[in-house]
């Protein structure tokens, strides 16, 4: 399980750090360190990873047509 836990870690601090969360990579960090793991400076790592950039247009949930109201569920009388 540990193993598994220790990748789930690299890529929860993969996530942080693309994002520029330097705190939060620290603390992924420290937990790794106490699970027994090695960290890799982020020097050493290579970017291969694609992150969208902030110019890119994305759909506002206001551009989406107005869903229909929920349909009124009748009760039994008893």
């Amino acid at each position: 399980m540990s193993e598994q836990m220790l990748a789930a870690l690299a890529r929860e601090r993969d996530g942080y750090a693309a994002r520029g969360l330097e705190d939060r990579v620290a603390m992924v960090e420290e937990q790794i360190a106490v699970l027994g793991g090695t960290v890799e400076s982020p020097e050493d790592e290579s970017s291969d990873s694609e992150v969208e950039s902030p110019d890119t247009e994305v759909e506002s949930p206001g551009d989406e047509p107005d869903p229909k109201p929920a349909a009124k569920r009748r009760t039994r009388k008893s």
